[in-house]
């Protein structure tokens, strides 16, 4: 028994949904489907060139600080730029950038605040050891 054409339902490439096809060579289910795929595969051949063509300088600077330091966030940074476009892929840079550098500067600060509490110690530590010593003497 052959089937008809009106008894395929395929997958829907973009989205994975089951639809009911009118044609038999049918690939989406809609045409948001179909251009929304055509776009995430432009974007796609447009990263193998670079993302940043249309970023601004400080973006460009952000993005390259951030891959020093974390060489595993560029790869999900081109994830957000082919499913997302560029305007998520520069704010997903931006905030990683903020968000990462923010939390050195914190850290930074309380190892600062630790290193002065431990040279109060010591110097505490030297006052003692020198009052000690009058004291024997």
């Amino acid at each position: 028994m052959s089937m008809r054409w009106y008894q395929y339902r395929p997958l829907c490439v973009y989205c994975g949904e089951e639809f009911e096809a009118s044609r038999v060579d049918a690939q989406y289910c809609s045409s948001k489907c179909r251009t929304a795929y055509h776009r995430r595969e432009k974007r796609r051949e447009e990263a193998k060139n670079g993302i940043t063509d249309k970023w601004s300088n400080g973006s460009r600077r952000a993005l390259a600080n951030i891959a020093e330091e974390l060489p595993e966030i560029k790869p999900r940074i081109y994830d957000v730029y082919i499913n997302h476009g560029s305007e998520a892929a520069e704010a997903a840079t931006l905030i990683a950038h903020t968000v990462f550098y923010r939390m050195v500067d914190v850290m930074n600060k309380r190892l600062a605040d630790k290193n002065e509490t431990i040279d109060r110690y010591k110097e505490y530590a030297g006052m003692i050891e020198h009052i000690r010593k009058f004291v024997k003497a």
